[in-house]
């Protein structure tokens, strides 16, 4: 008759057994398997998104629909990066919004919604991104709505010429002329290339429908200046 000690004799297979299928390492792999499916479904649903934009040939909102079902997914999963996640979101619902949505129409009014909450979710994780700020204001259709998140974006950034700008429109709306005009001017003085022809040309209109024909002459000459040197700059020259 066979007989065993009352000591346990763990033997390297056995202890590797052991290991594989304690709690925690049955955690690990759990969450190894959740990151996996995490990273899958950002992938599916990032790839339907891009596939069926706004400008997409062939496009379809029931494909577009399950792209973002599957990236909301992805972050209940517990993707890691969750930014990315929140930029396709961002895209996705402006497609839903303005390609597969009639005017002003109730869903096209939530599919807006939906697009400021992943901007609000996005700018938790990057409060000071600034890009994100911007863009941000502009999902609001009404000046009220916006003025609060383009003074956010100006106290981080007192020299962003579009928001500066922006709020200058805001008061313009307003009947606050001077103040307006101060900030339109200010950020057209501060802008350069592209950016100061958009702006330039903005103000000088301000400033012809206000009968300010000074004010619209300076504007004027220096977006003549800098036309000539965009111009100059497309014919291979150096920077003046």
């Amino acid at each position: 008759m066979c007989t065993f000690s009352n000591e346990a004799v763990m033997t390297p297979l056995l202890l590797a057994a052991v290991l594989l299928f304690s709690p925690p390492a049955l955690a690990q792999a759990a969450g190894g398997a959740s990151a996996d499916e995490a990273r899958r479904l950002f992938a599916e649903g990032k790839k339907l998104v891009e596939a069926n934009c706004a400008d997409c040939q062939g496009a379809s909102q029931g494909a577009l629909a399950d792209g973002l079902a599957k990236l909301r997914q992805a972050l209940e999963a517990g993707l890691t990066d969750k930014v990315a996640a929140y930029r396709a979101l961002v895209d996705g619902y402006a497609s839903l919004a303005f390609a597969f949505s009639r005017g002003d129409s109730p869903e096209q009014r939530a599919a807006l919604e939906e697009q400021r909450r992943a901007y609000q979710d996005w700018l938790a994780l990057e409060p000071r991104n600034i890009q994100v700020l911007y863009d941000y204001a502009f999902t609001f259709p009404q000046a009220a709505d916006r003025l609060p998140v383009l003074e956010r974006l100006l106290e981080i950034d007192p020299k962003h010429g579009e928001a500066l700008f922006a709020v200058g429109e805001i008061d313009l709306e307003a009947g606050r002329v001077e103040a307006a005009l101060a900030k339109m001017q200010k950020a057209f003085d501060g802008a350069q290339g592209e950016l100061a022809v958009s702006l330039g040309e903005r103000l000088l209109e301000v400033y012809e429908l206000n009968r300010r024909p000074a004010d619209a002459q300076r504007v004027r000459a220096r977006l003549a200046a800098i036309k000539v040197e965009l111009k100059r700059l497309e014919q291979g020259g150096q920077p003046g």
